[in-house]
């Protein structure tokens, strides 16, 4: 896939962004913040 992001040598495809993202906001709604 097409690389969304460059940052300290680690790429990311869209799909590994979108996955990461979606993990990360469920992390926040488990903490009811």
């Amino acid at each position: 896939g097409a690389i969304a992001v460059a940052f300290q040598g680690q790429r990311l495809s869209y799909a590994e962004l979108n996955n990461r993202a979606n993990q990360l906001a469920h992390q926040l709604i488990n903490l009811d913040i």
